[in-house]
């Protein structure tokens, strides 16, 4: 439950700029956004994301 709680935390809380990219890797990783969704960012950030998310 811990684990559970603070990957939610993780996840959603602090949006700051500096950390808009892996909050975007880990909404990827659970399944929160929409392949549609996804592709509204930048290809740069779609590109770094998709690298990172195959690792």
């Amino acid at each position: 439950m811990h684990n559970r709680n603070k990957a939610m935390r993780d996840i959603f809380d602090g949006l700051t700029r500096s950390k808009a990219t892996l909050m975007v890797l880990a909404w990827k990783n659970y399944g929160l956004i929409a392949d549609n969704e996804f592709e509204l960012f930048s290809e740069e950030t779609q590109a770094l994301v998709s690298h990172i998310h195959q690792l």
